[in-house]
């Protein structure tokens, strides 16, 4: 019981990490465009450049779901 509970917990937990990562993601990305097409540009490129590491912690995480959950 405790183990399935564990197992759960993790899968939940590494679910989760990968969800707010990609749409921290997203919300960077979306606001630096929006904030170009309004002429702030150093706004933008520092909302953009504020997207790389979410989206790399995001994909590394998704790349390695397998190693972490055990299904």
């Amino acid at each position: 019981m405790t183990d399935r509970l564990l197992a759960r917990t993790w899968w939940l937990l590494t679910m989760s990490l990968i969800a707010i990562t990609a749409s921290g993601a997203m919300l960077l990305a979306y606001r630096g465009v929006f904030s170009a097409f309004g002429g702030a540009y150093v706004t933008s490129a520092v909302y953009v450049l504020g997207t790389f590491p979410l989206g790399i912690a995001c994909w590394f995480l998704c790349r390695h779901r397998s190693d972490l959950v055990c299904d």
